[in-house]
């Protein structure tokens, strides 16, 4: 699928019709962007592609324990990849970083609510100063 020229099949694959990330896609008509990005992490060859995917389904957290500082973390409760619940309960590990889920969103919290990710940011930066 990452390979076709299909973008709208692997787009249903992705992102099912119907679901959150797909209404937020579909007026958007980023399908073959998305595609794109999967292509680059392909090109990265075996080794390369193996790494990515092997991270992107564990809990990497411990690699960055002693680097925690104040934090927001949002999360779209309607991501069907990363439960919220599951999410929620990992970061209490991390007490200084505020877990926020946005009911209304899936995985592509950026593209649906970009206000409150650029809100979120505007907080954190407005700590540091």
């Amino acid at each position: 699928m990452i390979d076709s020229h299909d973008g709208d099949g692997f787009m249903d694959v992705q992102f099912p019709k119907g679901s959150t990330d797909r209404r937020t896609i579909q007026p958007l008509a980023s399908g073959s962007l998305i595609q794109g990005g999967y292509r680059l992490s392909v090109q990265q060859g075996v080794a390369g592609f193996a790494c990515a995917s092997y991270w992107a389904v564990r809990d990497w957290g411990e690699l960055v324990r002693g680097a925690m500082v104040p934090g927001i973390y949002l999360h779209g409760g309607q991501d069907m990849v990363n439960r919220a619940h599951r999410v929620t309960q990992a970061m209490t590990r991390w007490p200084e970083v505020q877990v926020r889920v946005l009911q209304d969103a899936g995985q592509l919290l950026f593209y649906e609510r970009p206000d409150l990710v650029f809100a979120a940011l505007g907080e954190i930066a407005a700590l540091h100063r």
